[in-house]
């Protein structure tokens, strides 16, 4: 589930750079 979730934040973090 950890695995999910970091694999998630990271799309999100590609997709909305900060």
């Amino acid at each position: 589930m950890i695995l999910c979730n970091v694999n998630w934040l990271l799309q999100i973090e590609f997709m909305f750079p900060v």
